[in-house]
């Protein structure tokens, strides 16, 4: 059995290639509501599916969406 790989924020939007800052503002705000839990003084970390929604989220910024509609859309998808 092979345990899923995990990033952390930083990691992940690197890949997704998107501001962590505006992930983070967006999640703060609760514009990107499917992000992975945390707990406080944990990093968060995405596995494989939720860096699905992380393309997605980051795919609708660039095609124009705000933040809450991008998040909303993204969160969507990955129900």
């Amino acid at each position: 059995m092979t345990l899923p790989v995990r990033l952390t924020t930083k990691a992940a939007c690197r890949v997704a290639r998107l501001d962590p800052q505006r992930l983070n503002e967006a999640i703060a705000k609760g514009d990107y509501s499917c992000a992975p839990e945390t707990v406080k003084g944990r990093a968060r970390s995405f596995d494989p599916d939720d860096m699905i929604g992380l393309w997605y989220f980051r795919e609708f910024l660039e095609d124009g969406f705000s933040a809450k509609r991008a998040g909303e859309r993204a969160c969507i998808l990955m129900e």
